[in-house]
């Protein structure tokens, strides 16, 4: 029987079939991302605690 299809998979595969410099500026983005977002919410919720 055939495995259905996954996102997830697709991507990870083309992630480690890339290229070191690629891997890294990924994981590089990822992280900024995340803390970009982190502190977009923080910077909201101080505001609305002020308010």
């Amino acid at each position: 029987m055939d495995q259905p299809y996954s996102v997830w998979a697709d991507v990870l595969n083309k992630f480690h079939t890339s290229s070191d410099a690629i891997q890294a500026l990924w994981l590089l983005t990822v992280a900024v991302t995340v803390l970009g977002t982190t502190w977009i919410v923080m910077r909201g919720l101080r505001d609305i605690v002020a308010a």
